[in-house]
């Protein structure tokens, strides 16, 4: 009869082998950093994040975050989004970055369908706790109703992207910025419509509303005809422009033949000693003439550029065509009168032959950039695209020889 019991030289040997057996039952564990690092890699592929997500529960956070973190409010998604987030309550908190898509003019067109989408944007807002960027695209019209709707965000909105924006009704607009408190950049980017018939507004009550600190500003500004001293007096008063720390100031191509940069001046003498970086985009062949700044107040200024006019897909980046030289740039860096500059950086993006005309205005940088007011500049870099990186490279060396001779120049 066999025996249940192991012999005692048996149980050494059964031993070890539970122990081996019990290894194998547990599968490896990694690290839980090292699985968040990798669904991290992952944020460009939904279909993999939603893979991850339905894994296992410790990865369902990471997967999160990255699914929900950017999120697109059309009219279509609207209704569907908003049950997903009554019926999970916890996903709210992970949206960080929204964009509101409308394709009719703004959302105050009196519909039975406009008002339904306004109610299900304001309930979904209502449940969304962190965001921190907000981005209207294509959104025209600005009333009181969607000032109400949108100041939901109001405990956590830090920026604000506005993209082909026509300027109404600027008591609504006012009343939307002041409505949030933590508010550090703000974007009106690609062609601003200012509608020089409607007036500034009066202040409420006869008070003045208090001007809101901003750390970040973007700006296209509109020409002399359209009304630019009216709307930079309007940014003056909503906003500490003295305290912006970054300012990125375009003047549009719509404008190019038509209109006047005068209002870049104006708001260039408005910037102040908080000025760290200045960013310029013009029309290559703008004029200057009756364009007064000197950026003195600027006394902290450490970097300006003049990129290339860029198109992206983003709310809050500029558009724009097709951009060579800035031929201004060295009638623009002639009139600063602040020693605080350390490094600028020029694009080139040159594509015919026709283009290299420009090369003559890369000359003329040198004889503003040899005034007292650079002699700590340390730093000129040349962001060479498009054709004849060769010639454009032996052409700055051989035009721009104190330059060289200072060790300043540089090559992207």
């Amino acid at each position: 009869m066999l025996s249940a019991e192991p012999t005692p030289e048996e149980v050494p040997e059964t031993r070890r082998l539970s122990r081996v057996l019990r290894t194998f039952s547990v599968p490896p564990k990694l690290p839980p950093e090292l699985c968040d690092r990798t669904i991290d890699h992952l944020h460009y592929d939904r279909a993999a994040l939603r893979a991850c997500s339905l894994t296992c529960r410790a990865w369902l956070p990471a997967s999160r975050l990255h699914l929900f973190r950017h999120v697109y409010l059309g009219s279509r998604v609207l209704p569907s989004f908003l049950t997903l987030l009554i019926m999970n309550r916890a996903l709210g908190p992970y949206v960080e970055d929204v964009t509101i898509v409308t394709r009719s003019q703004g959302f105050s067109v009196p519909e039975v369908d406009q008002m339904r989408t306004l109610q299900f944007l304001k309930e979904v807002l209502d449940r969304l706790p962190s965001v921190k960027i907000l981005r209207i695209p294509a959104f025209f019209h600005i009333s009181v109703l969607e000032t109400v709707i949108l100041a939901a965000l109001s405990k956590s909105l830090q920026a604000i992207f506005f993209s082909g924006l026509v300027i109404a009704d600027l008591r609504a607009l006012s009343d939307l910025l002041g409505s949030f408190p933590h508010l550090q950049s703000v974007a009106f980017s690609h062609e601003i419509l200012w509608l020089p018939a409607i007036p500034l507004p009066p202040p409420t009550d006869g008070q003045t509303a208090p001007a809101l600190p901003l750390r970040h500003l973007r700006i296209s500004v509109p020409p002399k005809e359209h009304g630019a001293a009216d709307f930079v007096k309007w940014l003056g008063s909503c906003f500490k422009l003295p305290e912006v720390r970054s300012a990125s100031i375009q003047y549009g191509e719509t404008f190019r033949s038509h209109g006047q940069p005068l209002g870049v001046g104006q708001l260039l003498n408005k910037l102040g000693p908080s000025l760290e970086k200045l960013e310029i985009v013009m029309p290559r062949d703008v004029r200057l003439k009756g364009m007064h700044f000197e950026l003195s107040q600027c006394t902290r200024l450490r970097h300006i550029s003049f990129p290339e006019s860029r198109k992206n897909n983003d709310g809050g980046v500029i558009y724009s065509t097709q951009y060579f030289f800035p031929t201004w740039a060295a009638m623009f860096l002639s009139r600063i009168k602040t020693n605080s500059v350390r490094s600028i950086s020029f694009t080139i993006n040159f594509q015919s032959n026709n283009d290299l005309r420009d090369l003559a205005h890369i000359e003329e940088i040198a004889l503003p950039l040899s005034r007292p007011e650079f002699s700590q500049l340390a730093k000129v870099e040349f962001r060479i695209l498009g054709r004849f990186e060769l010639q454009i490279r032996r052409f700055i060396k051989e035009e721009l020889p104190e330059l060289y001779a200072r060790g300043i120049v540089s090559f992207v």
